[in-house]
């Protein structure tokens, strides 16, 4: 399914104004909530559109089925059947909608004849038919017809989907489509919870909103809020503007009970009041749970009671077992911090655990060894880590209203392709974007920033910024970079930034004095780096069993010999995942054996013919390592077969060494082989 997500910017930037014919809906009915292009958010679902046209690029485009314009553009698909809808930025009661042709007479046989309107339901992922027309062939003009229907269930996403069109050409459109709610004749107020994200993973930050809707003005409010503990930290429980806190009762597990007074607030009646924010954290557990109203009343300006219903939402946890830095993926440096708490157990290291017995032993280490993977996330290139944005938390001085598609933390995400960024919000071009890197407490010496796939939306990103770590100790921001006057940011391309800076700040962020753009400020993706000097290697170093026998740079058939696998320019790294490659022709692999106190070998796969993958943890001190020294960390023996001749080679391919600290960041290993020639004796 394809989406365009209309952003509040785009009316701005593009001069694009509310149409004076901004229709409003009649009888017991909201206005059309859809609304026009960046009036207000959203994002359009449409199964296909017409572009390749060298007449007018923007004619037959989706969003012209909803910017409430009646002229000759339209929504024009290149198929015969199809879908068009409608994604909220909050969820609404949609119980009428039309469905119009445009101004370009002649045409309206592109209308659809059969269709369904259909609503999304998230927790079950099905579209549910909530209204279905047939034979639908009497479209004249640019004529409005209105379809009704009964709902009372709240939905993000609707969409109609047609099955067959009034033409007998392949292509179909419609002109223009609204959306409209039921108007209640005696209204009910709710109290519900909007959550800032619906799918968390390992310990992420999550606000829960209490919010009231169809409040005409409250004067005071009591609500119960239900949580499910196995799956949330409880934290801070904070008024919203307008609102005040005068009680709060935490004393009951998984409920919080929340007394408040509203004199200063002004209600929505069409959308939602938000009435305090409750700080969570979620748990590293998989399972789906819910945070929802469960109880309480409101009462007005007169001092009446008024009756509330309630609701809430479900949110999806999940955690992969052996991801102990929480950053999404299982590799050597999970090993690594696994290994540095080797023989002990603490709860800030609890995820090395594995087995649950309050231990990290042999049989934690060789479960995750088990699960490594290579590292997918960004290389900062020779002499520096991976990404360290991986398993900590975002925060933002503000977010955009819109909050599905402008958190923080998708600034973060790695992702260049789903459109989600940080917006700090409608009228606010400066503000701050912070990262707290939880567990790798590493000094950062490079950043980039990126804009990521809104072409024409680039003057957002920042012009004016310092770049800082947090001082624990003084309670005060550094100054690490400061930059002035960047200007030439394009879609796609990486800007990087590097500093000299030797201290481990746990929190880093970037200041924004000043965008591009006078209204708005947002970051598509940013990443953090440690410079680390040259990079690690890992190689071979081959000497012989019997020194006596011969040259120690050949070896006779039948003989053995063994190489050593090294590391240098090491430090504080604690696991290593390598990959030896060899010619079953010429070679028999006998063994291999730990050589270096505490290092162990918790995985051996020799399963591919002429391949050895190694993962080593080292349990043992790894301060006493000298970086710019050849470390030996395990032998293996080798046996020369009878008829092998010529030179024999132990090779370690490009990319098949992963190293890991202590601090959970992944390496990129530089890689070294080494051979010696078969001789006759």
């Amino acid at each position: 399914m394809k989406a365009i997500k209309l952003f509040a910017s785009a009316a701005v930037m593009a001069g694009v104004l509310i149409p004076a014919n901004f229709t409003m809906a009649a009888g017991s009915y909201t206005e059309d909530l859809t609304g026009p292009q960046g009036s207000p958010n959203g994002t359009i679902l449409f199964s296909d559109e017409f572009t390749n046209t060298l007449v007018c690029k923007t004619c037959y485009l989706a969003r012209n089925a909803f910017d409430n314009v009646i002229d000759t553009n339209y929504w024009n698909a290149n198929a015969p059947t199809g879908h068009i809808g409608y994604e909220f930025a909050q969820p609404q009661t949609i119980t009428k909608y039309t469905m119009r042709w445009s101004a370009l007479t002649g045409w309206q046989h592109y209308m659809p004849r059969d269709w369904t309107f259909e609503a999304l339901d998230t927790v079950t992922n099905v579209w549910v038919v909530l209204d279905s027309r047939t034979n639908v062939t009497d479209w004249s003009g640019s004529e409005k017809k209105e379809f009704t229907f009964s709902n009372t269930r709240s939905y993000k996403s609707y969409r109609i989907k047609y099955t067959k069109s009034n033409s007998t050409y392949t292509l179909s459109g419609i002109g223009e489509i609204e959306m409209m709610a039921s108007l209640p004749t005696t209204p009910t107020v709710q109290f519900d919870v909007d959550v800032s994200d619906s799918s968390l993973y390992g310990i992420e930050d999550v606000d829960a909103y209490v919010v009231s809707r169809n409040a005409t003005g409250l004067k005071t409010e009591e609500v119960t809020v239900s949580y499910d503990q196995e799956a949330f930290f409880l934290g801070e429980i904070t008024p919203e503007p307008g609102f005040t806190i005068l009680s709060t009762d935490t004393s009951t597990p998984g409920q919080i009970k929340v007394k408040l007074s509203s004199s200063g607030a002004t209600f929505s009646t069409t959308a939602e009041t938000r009435m305090f924010k409750i700080a969570m954290k979620s748990r590293a557990v998989n399972k789906t749970a819910r945070i929802e109203t469960s109880a309480g009343f409101a009462t007005d300006s007169a001092g009446n009671v008024l009756p509330v219903i309630f609701g809430g939402e479900n949110i999806a946890l999940t955690y992969k077992v052996g991801d102990v830095n929480l950053d999404g993926y299982i590799t050597v440096a999970d090993l690594a911090m696994a290994a540095s708490t080797y023989g002990s157990y603490t709860h800030l290291m609890s995820f090395a655990d594995v087995n649950g017995d309050e231990l990290v032993d042999d049989t934690d280490l060789a479960l995750i060894a088990g699960l490594i993977q290579k590292p997918v996330i960004a290389d900062g290139g020779y002499g520096y880590s991976m990404d360290l944005t991986q398993g900590g938390s975002a925060r933002a001085s503000s977010s955009h209203w819109n909050y599905n598609y402008y958190q923080p933390k998708f600034a973060f995400d790695g992702d260049t392709t789903s459109g989600f960024y940080w917006n700090a919000g409608t009228k606010v071009p400066s503000g701050w974007l912070e990262y707290d890197l939880r567990i790798r407490q590493m000094p950062v010496n490079k950043y980039s920033l990126l804009w990521q796939l809104h072409t024409g939306f680039e003057s957002y990103m920042p012009k004016d910024w310092t770049f800082e770590g947090w001082d624990g100790w003084n309670q005060s921001w550094v100054v690490l970079d400061s930059k002035q006057g960047v200007t030439n940011w394009v879609t796609g391309n990486k800007q990087e930034f590097t500093f000299e800076n030797n201290v481990a700040y746990d929190k880093y962020r970037i200041n924004i004095s000043a965008s591009n753009n006078a209204s708005y400020v947002g970051v598509g993706e940013m990443e953090m780096f440690s410079k680390i000097g040259a990079s690690p290697a890992v190689g071979l170093d081959i000497t012989r069993v019997d020194a006596a026998a011969g040259g120690a740079w050949n070896v006779a058939q039948g003989e053995t010999f063994d190489a050593s696998l090294i590391v240098h320019n090491y430090g504080n790294m604690q696991a290593e995942d390598a990959t030896v490659t060899f010619d079953t022709n010429k070679l028999e692999f006998v063994e291999a054996v730990p050589v270096r106190a505490g290092v162990k070998i918790v995985k051996q796969d020799s399963s591919v013919p002429g391949k050895l993958r190694f993962v080593l943890a080292n349990t043992g001190q790894t301060e006493d390592l000298n970086p710019g020294e050849r470390t030996q960390l395990i032998k293996l023996t080798f046996k020369v077969k009878e008829g092998a001749s010529g030179w024999v080679n132990l090779s370690m391919p490009l990319d098949s060494a992963w190293v890991g600290n202590w601090y959970g960041a992944d390496f990129n290993a530089t890689e070294q082989g080494a051979g010696l020639e078969v001789v006759q004796r």
